[in-house]
């Protein structure tokens, strides 16, 4: 691409302008003379944006409602224009011939105070992206697109198909077998339901057999517990005595005694009652108390020894009811022994009774084990066929299920498969050689690339920066933030500067040295340089000049400067000057 003329109106202080530029045009003039808005105005024509920090309608003359830029050109000998007009508050609008609008950055526009932003990075680093620096962005995409593992899937879905001819076989193998079962299940179902129906005549006779069985048995069991009871209610028999008159004779002979000396007693204390009843002792008496007559003492002697008969009596009361009590107790007991035996044989005879009343039926043994047999078998039949019902279910859903599995499979040529599998397995490899070889030439184009622009740089640097501070000037490639850049660098004596630790000159001359390098890889075509000669001395500025002369050869150039000896250098160039 290459501009020839451009129009301008109500941009910034060009209310309406026309000018020509050629490969390297300067604008040279004081500050507010229009030259940077030359420049802007290029800039906003091929890529509608301004600077950073400037907004677009900042851009519109004060005295203008909107402003227009157009420029014209060509593009490979093609001539082209391409319009941009911006009205204040509205869209940019665009007009051209070209097919294809040009993809051009803001970048190309350079402030020289500005010049060390140019490149990515915190302000310790000076770092550009390695590839996208060298132009083997496009290569390293083709080579990340070269990919190997859908071919790869491929394989895999067709051994999958392979492996699945074995898994329809297998399948077919299992279904055959689960029919063969089905039909000797069926087989054996039929053979239990004939034998059925071949004992289903007996049934009835053999469940009259069985029930009398049954009742037998229950009978033999309620016999066999009544024995049981009897035998034991026997042997409680001889721990109780038999029926004893001398325990009871002996208590009422004990008992009569008793009763005599308890009235012996109540008479001996009436009689000395009578005697004593004025306090006086026997011997003071001399007439009867009751009815006044003389007593002799001959009569009262028989009454001395009462007081002594009474205790004696007392005494022989006291150990007689001690032995009526203690013979009353063992009585007690006896009776109690002889009631539970009362009881013990009165339930042997009624359990003897009821054991003549058990009925039992007289069956043959033959008869008992031919029904046993009829019913075991009935039983056992009917357990087979509830069996072989549910064994046929479970076949019938097994076949189900194969059959699915079948006609879901897909009927494969294994020969055609094979054949298929050789060839992608092939081409893989293929492939894989082609982007190991892509990936080698690449690598080896890079480190070429990468001497190539270590030599541009470091003679650039000699050019704009003829001092013997700096003495020699290089580049690290370093991973930072997952991307691999490029850092330079600058020696000073024995040891390495980076960027943030020089002065703005030599940050300045590095930063066009590296923008001179890399423009010798990937041409730009075109830059729009404001003010350059910012932080350069006049060195500096001659080794400038004679960089733009062999830049321009590939590069359009457009440069601002307020700076006479600059402008004077280019001049000597024979460029297209423009006194602004």
């Amino acid at each position: 691409m290459k501009i020839e003329k451009v129009e301008v109106i109500g941009f910034r202080g060009l209310v309406n302008e026309e000018f020509t530029v050629d490969d390297l045009s300067v604008f040279e003039g004081e500050m507010g003379s229009g030259k940077t808005s030359k420049l802007l105005a290029i800039l906003f024509s091929l890529t509608g944006q301004s600077p950073a920090g400037i907004t677009l309608d900042d851009l519109i003359n004060t005295n203008s409602e909107y402003m227009l830029v157009k420029v014209d050109g060509k593009i490979d000998g093609t001539s082209f224009f391409l319009e941009r007009r911006k009205k204040r508050g509205s869209s940019v609008s665009v007009k051209t011939n070209l097919q294809e609008l040009p993809t051009i950055k803001e970048k190309i526009f350079i402030e020289g105070r500005e010049i060390a932003r140019l490149f990515s990075g915190r302000p310790t680093e000076k770092t550009v992206k390695i590839d996208t620096l060298l132009g083997l962005s496009t290569y390293n995409q083709i080579t990340n697109e070269i990919i190997i593992s859908p071919i790869e899937k491929k394989i895999q879905e067709i051994e999958k198909k392979i492996a699945n001819t074995d898994r329809i076989s297998d399948i077919n193998k299992k279904l055959n077998e689960v029919e063969n079962k089905i039909n000797s299940n069926k087989e054996l179902l039929s053979n239990n339901q004939a034998q059925q129906k071949k004992d289903f005549e007996l049934i009835p006779w053999a469940q009259e057999i069985q029930k009398k069985v049954d009742s037998n048995r229950e009978a033999q069991f309620e016999l066999d517990e009544k024995k049981k009871s009897i035998a034991e209610y026997k042997s409680q028999l001889e721990l109780y005595p038999m029926e004893n008159q001398e325990i009871i004779d002996e208590v009422k002979e004990i008992d009569s005694r008793n009763e005599a000396l308890n009235k012996r007693i109540a008479a001996l204390e009436s009689s000395m009652q009578i005697m004593d009843l004025q306090g006086k002792k026997i011997d003071q008496i001399r007439t009867c108390p009751l009815c006044g007559a003389y007593i002799s003492s001959k009569t009262l002697e028989q009454f001395k020894h009462l007081d002594e008969e009474y205790k004696q009596h007392i005494t022989w009361s006291s150990d007689l009811q001690h032995l009526l009590h203690s013979k009353r107790k063992k009585l007690e007991a006896f009776l109690k022994k002889t009631e539970h035996r009362k009881f013990l044989e009165e339930e042997i005879k009624r359990l003897e009774s009821l054991i003549e009343e058990i009925n039992r039926y007289s069956i043959p043994s033959e008869d008992a084990m031919k029904a046993t047999s009829i019913l075991e078998n009935v039983e056992k039949l009917e357990n087979d066929e509830k069996t072989l019902d549910l064994i046929e279910k479970n076949l019938e859903e097994q076949k189900e299920a194969y059959s699915v599995a079948l006609s879901q499979s897909e009927s494969v040529d294994t020969d055609k498969l094979l054949k298929s599998l050789s060839s992608l397995n092939k081409f893989a490899e293929s492939l894989s050689n082609i982007k190991h070889n892509l990936i080698a030439t690449l690598n080896e184009v890079r480190t070429k690339k990468i001497q190539t622009l270590k030599y541009s740089f470091k003679e650039s640097f000699k050019k704009i920066y003829p001092y013997e501070r700096i003495s020699e000037v290089d580049f690290q490639t370093n991973q930072i933030r997952g991307k691999e850049v490029l850092q330079v660098k600058g020696k000073v004596k024995n040891f390495w500067l980076y960027s943030h630790q020089m002065s703005t000159g030599e940050n300045v001359a590095i930063s066009f040295a590296l923008l001179f390098a890399i423009n010798k890889l990937e041409y730009t075509p075109l830059l729009l340089l404001d003010e350059p000669e910012e932080g350069l001395d006049t060195k500096g500025i001659i080794g400038f000049a004679d960089l733009l002369k062999k830049m321009k050869m590939n590069t359009q150039l457009m440069v601002a400067t307020r700076s006479p000896f600059l402008a004077s250098q280019l001049k000597n160039l024979n460029n297209n000057f423009k006194d602004v």
